[in-house]
């Protein structure tokens, strides 16, 4: 069974390991939200990190070979307890994605 498992990223590697992650085939995913950010003289709508430095991969860890994540481009590590990742509480991203708009 899938569950969903927070990934630490290196300092704004997000879009970096979500891509090498997706690359591997793995489920990924990053919330994401408008930003509106002055720089230049000029203002400007951006897409940021939800949470900065984290993503969140959907693994069966009984089937899948998780460790793979472990050595992703832009990934620094898993979010776990001893020697194993720690789910995230399914009702956590399910808050997260009722929340989530399209774009």
């Amino acid at each position: 069974m899938k569950r969903w498992f927070a990934v630490h990223t290196h300092a704004h590697g997000e879009q970096r390991a979500l891509l090498n992650l997706e690359r591997q085939a793995f489920e990924s995913w990053l919330p994401l939200y408008h930003r509106t950010r002055r720089h230049a003289g000029k203002v400007e709508r951006v897409l940021r990190p939800l949470f900065s430095r984290y993503l969140f991969v959907a693994l069966d860890l009984e089937a899948e070979r998780w460790r793979a994540i472990l050595s992703t481009y832009g990934v620094a590590g898993m979010v776990s307890l001893s020697d194993s990742p720690m789910p995230v509480p399914d009702a956590v991203i399910e808050a997260l994605r009722d929340r989530a708009g399209d774009d």
